[in-house]
């Protein structure tokens, strides 16, 4: 039989659930074992660990658990969600996350080829909120890409957070070479907007299926990151004039006049899905989600709080 692997007796997976395997990281699909809800189990073995990669698996779980908190008052359900971190006393962290049913966003680019203009705004308007919760709270990504995008029940979720930073500047030259924005390698500085190009980059690819900066090797990539014109004005890139203009500002090589997450979301081409019922539904439950939440939280503080009148009484009672 498949060996079962239970944590904290609280959660289980098991050994052949494994979703990825890394120098340092295991992946997991596994159940909260009362709830039965699935889970993902990002697993990290101390001892094999590096310190600056053990740091930023820590840094990784901080972050996801600001984002958990800021999103109860910015309804966003556009981020993976953390329900814990656990560090054992077996040398093992495990961050625990959500289960995307649906796969990443690179798999069905693999399975489409291409998808439609209407489509790629829809799943642009869904990261571009992500974007403004992280902006809000000073949180940039830094590796915004197919890979790092999940889908679950048609919701899009940025995934990812490993070299996620929380600052309102940023100097570590990071990221996929691909979706990197050109201040990267030219600034001493740069802040939440690179997340804005990569995204747009995104889009890009999911629109025309290319990679626009792509190069033969990674110093040609970088060259053509920091020359090459962003150009939609070739036949081929059949979209709407007014997705184009958000494209080419979304893309701007000048971080100042790049626009920010939140000016994109601004632009009446999203109009469309403030009102869509996929949208109104998404919202709705996620509202439902942290409410219930809320309520599961207090109940178990409540449960602790009696736990520990108890055990005073019964203190107070054996020293009489």
């Amino acid at each position: 039989m498949e060996e079962r692997i239970v944590i904290e007796n609280k959660y289980e997976y098991w050994r052949h659930q494994r979703l990825v395997i890394a120098t340092f990281t295991e992946i997991y699909l596994g159940k909260n074992i009362s709830t039965q809800e699935d889970f993902v189990f990002k697993i990290i073995k101390k001892s094999n660990y590096i310190k600056e990669a053990y740091q930023l698996t820590k840094k990784q779980g901080k972050i996801l658990m600001v984002l958990a908190e800021a999103s109860k008052i910015d309804i966003c359900p556009f981020i993976i969600k953390i329900q814990e971190c656990l560090e054992l006393s077996n040398d093992l962290i495990y961050i625990v996350l959500e289960y995307c049913n649906q796969g990443s966003l690179s798999q069905y680019i693999r399975r489409e080829k291409q998808l439609q203009e209407n489509e790629a705004l829809y799943i642009m308007y869904q990261l571009l909120q992500a974007l403004v919760l992280m902006a809000k709270n000073n949180i940039v990504h830094r590796n915004i890409k197919p890979d790092n995008i999940f889908i679950k029940d048609g919701v899009y979720k940025l995934g990812g957070f490993g070299m996620a930073e929380q600052n309102s500047k940023y100097e570590i030259k990071v990221g996929t070479l691909l979706y990197m924005a050109p201040e990267i390698f030219t600034d001493d500085q740069y802040d939440q907007k690179v997340d804005v190009w990569s995204l747009g980059l995104v889009i890009h690819e999911i629109l025309f299926g290319e990679f626009y900066f792509f190069g033969t090797n990674k110093e040609n990539i970088q060259f053509n990151i920091l020359t090459k014109q962003y150009d939609l004005d070739d036949k081929k890139y059949a979209i709407s004039n007014e997705l184009k203009d958000l494209l080419r500002q979304m893309i701007h090589k000048d971080p100042k006049q790049r626009l920010t997450a939140e000016d994109a979301l601004k632009f009446e081409i999203f109009n469309q899905f403030r009102t869509d019922p996929r949208y109104i539904k998404i919202m709705e439950n996620e509202k439902l989600f942290q409410a219930d939440r809320l309520q599961k939280y207090n109940q178990q503080n409540q449960i602790e709080e009696e736990q520990i009148q108890e055990q005073r009484k019964s203190e107070i009672k054996n020293s009489i």
